[in-house]
């Protein structure tokens, strides 16, 4: 598949027959895909998931040495 037509793919997050929401891709930076994502009806069961997932990623964008707790003796990051 072309990177144009990935880009026009749609993804459904599903759990069971529950449509908690759905993802369309409208850029690519390979081997990553970039999208908007559309709140379902299921959605608010795992939103808190995802809000966690943004906590923890602005963590990491802050201090990414304290995001990994014992990490850093196993791969060290260098700047």
């Amino acid at each position: 598949m072309d990177q144009l037509s990935r880009m026009q793919e749609s993804w459904r997050l599903l759990c069971g027959h529950e449509l908690r929401g759905e993802i369309t891709a409208d850029d690519a930076d390979m081997p990553w895909l970039h999208g908007s994502f559309v709140a379902g009806p299921a959605f608010s069961k795992v939103k808190s998931l995802f809000d966690r997932e943004l906590e923890l990623l602005e963590d990491l964008e802050a201090d990414p040495e304290a995001s990994y707790p014992g990490r850093s003796s196993l791969v060290p990051l260098e700047r």
